[in-house]
């Protein structure tokens, strides 16, 4: 199941920096190899990783499997949305896992309304997430 922002759109004239947190090699890789023609790819493997990529630029795109090992997933959202408050995200996850992820999105809200981050993302942590 795949859970993604509004509106993403991997249009090579828009989209700068696609950044990948896919634990498994052989998945991450066959995406990057995929999206490559759209996007600068930084595929990386660990959610400390992925918020030592968003440091050095923000992405554009941010495409989180749900198992991250060293760190909640909905953690890592939230920083890295801190960092690159305008990124779409797309969230790799099967099950439960989805609804885990709306309820924390659903909580976030409530402090939305006094966060810069949350006034200046495109992606509303409030907002429902799509699934296909």
């Amino acid at each position: 199941m795949i859970a993604m922002s509004p509106k993403l759109d991997l249009d090579p004239k828009t989209t700068r920096r696609l950044l990948l947190v896919i634990p498994d090699v052989r998945i991450g890789a066959a995406l990057a190899a995929a999206v490559q023609a759209f996007a600068s790819v930084d595929f990386v493997g660990t959610a400390s990783e992925a918020v030592e990529s968003a440091a050095s630029g923000p992405p554009a795109v941010v495409t989180v499997d749900v198992g991250v090992p060293d760190m909640r997933c909905a953690h890592l959202l939230r920083a890295l949305l801190a960092r690159s408050p305008r990124c779409r995200l797309v969230v790799l996850a099967d099950g439960p896992e989805i609804e885990g992820l709306r309820a924390r999105f659903r909580q976030w809200s409530s402090g939305c309304s006094t966060s810069n981050a949350c006034r200046a993302s495109s992606v509303s942590p409030s907002a429902p997430l799509s699934t296909s």
